[in-house]
């Protein structure tokens, strides 16, 4: 079982939620972990390099496995050593137009890219090119283009470039396609030194505090659930200030509002956007999950709270098919139906289109 916060380092008042929200967000893997006593170790016989072509009919079983050399019954974080093969809390998924695999490999401060029916990673982002290390840069002032720090939000733009939530490094790079090497940073000023939350200083338009979720709109735009600031930030394409702001009255204030409203975000942890371009937000502390109509900073739908934009209590009338508890991530089908992962009830709910 793992030891270890997903978040280490301390900030004071901001702390608590978001190791709050992390071991939520990290919670079945941290179950699985400790249920299986007798993990099966990875060896030369049983690992394997492609996904295997389906010799069943069932869609509920499982086809291909990442992470664990292609076998099923294993379930150690980097089984056999840190390689091309290994995975450790696997928190973020993106997928390219050609099918390949982007995973958030958090506790490995890396992410990898897996080439369409390969479960060997063709491509690292935060190891200066090495499959066989994993360690993250170990101070804020060290960060560079090339490191990464707990990473734990992907997003894929329509020319292939790859936007990373660096938690721990309260940053959000950008990587163009093809590219290990970031070329453009969010929340520390343009610099790809400084890890620090809000830069070392204040909050602002241009600083991040544990960015988690990130969605791209059809404009190219990038929201990010600044879960430390608790905030949603909206950046038009191509800059790294924000022009728009969800969850506080500007830009630089960065506390749980007073009073829980259709304004108010504590502690976001994902965002999704519909066809519409309509926001959904993860409101992972006020357990909840929030709509906001294109271009509003004001939620016009709530899930988890029996229609409610004052209440935030976890399963207020017991757990029911309209409860939430510590939702974590947000993720919408062709049709526009909503999917929870309802961490804290450990379930995933589907609702339909609205």
């Amino acid at each position: 079982m793992k030891t270890r916060s997903p978040l280490p380092r301390s900030y004071g008042a901001a702390t608590y939620p978001v190791i709050l929200a992390c071991c939520v967000l990290a919670l079945p893997a941290l179950l699985q972990a400790c249920g299986n006593n007798s993990p099966t170790p990875l060896t030369a016989t049983t690992a394997t390099t492609a996904c295997a072509p389906p010799t069943t009919s069932a869609a509920t079983t499982a086809i291909c496995v990442y992470g664990q050399g292609g076998s099923f019954t294993a379930n150690r974080d980097n089984n056999g050593g840190v390689s091309a093969l290994s995975l450790s809390n696997p928190s973020a998924l993106a997928l390219d137009a050609q099918g390949g695999l982007y995973v958030a490999d958090q506790y490995n401060n890396r992410v990898l890219h897996y080439p369409k029916g390969s479960i060997t990673a063709d491509q690292v982002y935060g190891q200066s090119g090495s499959f066989t290390t994993s360690a993250g840069n170990p101070s804020y002032t060290v960060a560079s283009a090339t490191s990464l720090e707990q990473p734990s939000g992907l997003a894929l733009d329509a020319q292939g470039g790859l936007y990373v939530a660096d938690t721990n490094n309260n940053r959000v790079l950008h990587y163009s396609a093809g590219a290990a090497t970031a070329d453009r940073v969010y929340g520390q000023g343009g610099s790809f030194t400084d890890g620090s939350g809000n830069h070392g200083g204040t909050v602002s338009a241009s600083t991040l505090l544990h960015p988690f979720g990130l969605a791209l709109d059809a404009q190219g735009g990038l929201y990010a659930a600044d879960g430390g600031n608790y905030r949603v930030l909206h950046y038009p394409k191509g800059s790294t200030t924000a022009d728009r702001v969800y969850g506080q009255p500007d830009f630089t204030t960065a506390n749980p509002l007073a009073s829980v409203s259709a304004s108010s975000l504590n502690f976001p942890g994902d965002v999704a956007l519909d066809a519409q371009g309509g926001l959904y937000v993860a409101d992972t502390a006020n357990n909840r999950v929030l709509h906001y109509p294109k271009g509003s900073t004001t939620a016009d739908r709530v899930y988890g709270q029996s229609g409610s934009f004052t209440t935030a209590t976890a399963n207020a009338q017991g757990v029911s098919a309209s409860s939430l508890n510590g939702p974590g991530d947000v993720a919408l089908d062709a049709q526009g139906g909503l999917y929870v992962a309802d961490g804290g009830n450990n379930r995933v709910l589907s609702f339909p289109a609205p």
